[in-house]
């Protein structure tokens, strides 16, 4: 019975030494039990920089995330307090075993959340890291020499506009290093910030060679340019003059709208031109192109070209509608006898006396239509003077008569001679 129980301890005993060798064996050690040392740079064996042009040192708050053993459940989280890396954990899970291989990805804006890493603008990685257990301090080795986007700046690039077609890494399955690709999932715009220009980071889909780079905004304008024997390949950095340093790119700003500025007056058997009457938005769109009808074309009718012409008296509407989009304005019409908005009102102002009496006489005009008129004479004294459209202008003449005579105003508006009699006031 003795040597059954001595037999039974000894064999207990073999089974726990087993058990914890093996545990040595393929142990992993939970990094709340270990200290660590990181190296990073961003080099390859030759010392050459290739990947991330600009970035020549970490900056506070810079964050790597990095998979143990390729386990994409396993993570844990670089953090650069300015001086050295912190490492913390990411996963549930997140331990070491005495050696082993690390996966590693820096971005500009990384974030975890449910086992998920997004990543957005500039992004260096590294599938070849290593880290080594010694005396519970691990000893962590990231190269982070690959950079998977191209950097591409453009300088002249209007405020609002983004780059169409570009492929950005969005999200990375960190355990083997593959990254989903999304198509201006944020679409970064120009924004105003002092600068006319914008980096973007991500590729472009193989074009044969060529490939093309579209600036797109919201309202749907674009500027576009092909650039012939080129591809844009990861690790490269490019820059770009826009559409506001050169004038090599094509474009179409395309038309938001139309507004009526004004209504109108027009002569009888006169004409005016639509043109100045609207205006599109924005006054730099593509296609200008617009049509015009009337609602009434006995009292005035309207060309191609826009001019409109008063054929009798009355009212109308005539319709202006852009080709492009489809706008439309209304801008009301009347045609007018002018000779009923032109008046003029004479007065005696003073009198001069010299060999002779002289009497100063004032003549005011007024004009209450919408059209600038020219008074040739008041009746045998020239004056050669425009009276704008409603606005008022005082001639003075003097004579050596006290009473004058009736007054007869000349005056001409589009080529056309028109004449009124002056009112005399006491």
């Amino acid at each position: 019975m003795k040597n059954k129980i001595l037999y039974l301890l000894f064999a207990l005993a073999l089974s726990l030494s087993s058990c914890e060798q093996g545990q040595e064996n393929n142990g992993r050690k939970d990094m709340k039990t270990l200290t660590f040392k990181v190296s990073i740079c961003q080099y390859n064996d030759k010392g050459t920089k290739v990947a991330s042009d600009d970035k020549k040192t970490w900056k506070n708050g810079d964050q790597i995330y990095v998979a143990v053993d390729g386990d994409r459940n396993n993570l844990c989280a670089l953090t650069y307090n300015g001086e050295d890396w912190i490492v913390s954990k990411l996963s549930d899970k997140a331990d070491f075993s005495s050696h082993g291989s690390l996966n590693a990805v820096y971005a500009e804006k990384l974030r975890y959340e449910q086992g998920y890493i997004s990543t957005q603008g500039d992004i260096l990685y590294t599938d070849k890291g290593t880290y080594e257990t010694k005396n519970n301090i691990v000893f962590i080795t990231l190269n982070m020499n690959v950079r998977p986007v191209a950097k591409i700046k453009i300088t002249g690039i209007p405020v609002g506009f983004y780059i169409e077609g570009l492929k950005e890494f969005s999200s990375v399955d960190i355990g083997n290093m593959t990254w989903n690709k999304t198509y201006n999932a944020e679409k970064q715009y120009m924004e105003s910030n002092g600068k006319d220009e914008t980096v973007y980071y991500g590729l472009f889909d193989d074009s044969n060679g060529d490939f093309t780079i579209k600036l797109l905004n919201s309202q749907g304008a674009y500027y576009e340019k092909t650039f012939g024997s080129k591809n844009v390949l990861a690790g490269d950095y490019i820059i770009i003059d826009g559409p506001q340093n050169t004038q090599d790119w094509k474009s179409f700003i395309p038309l938001q709208g139309i507004k009526k500025n004004r209504d109108v007056m027009v002569v009888l058997n006169g004409k005016v031109s639509a043109k100045e009457l609207f205006s599109l938005i924005p006054k730099n769109a593509t296609n200008h192109e617009v049509s015009y009808s009337s609602d009434n074309t006995s009292v005035a009718s309207v060309d191609a070209d826009g001019n409109i012409f008063g054929n009798s008296l009355g009212d109308a509407v005539i319709t202006v509608t852009t080709k492009d989009g489809g706008y439309s304005c209304n801008i009301n019409i009347k045609v007018i006898d002018i000779t009923q908005y032109i008046s003029a009102e004479i007065k005696k102002t003073g009198i001069y006396i010299s060999t002779t009496i002289y009497y100063k006489r004032t003549c005011t005009i007024k004009n209450i239509s919408d059209c600038d008129i020219l008074v040739k004479s008041l009746n045998n004294i020239d004056v050669n003077k425009t009276v704008p459209a409603n606005s008022s202008l005082d001639i003075s003449f003097y004579n050596y008569y006290d009473v004058t005579p009736e007054m007869k105003i000349t005056f001409t508006y589009d080529d056309t001679v028109y004449s009124i009699i002056g009112k005399w006031v006491i």
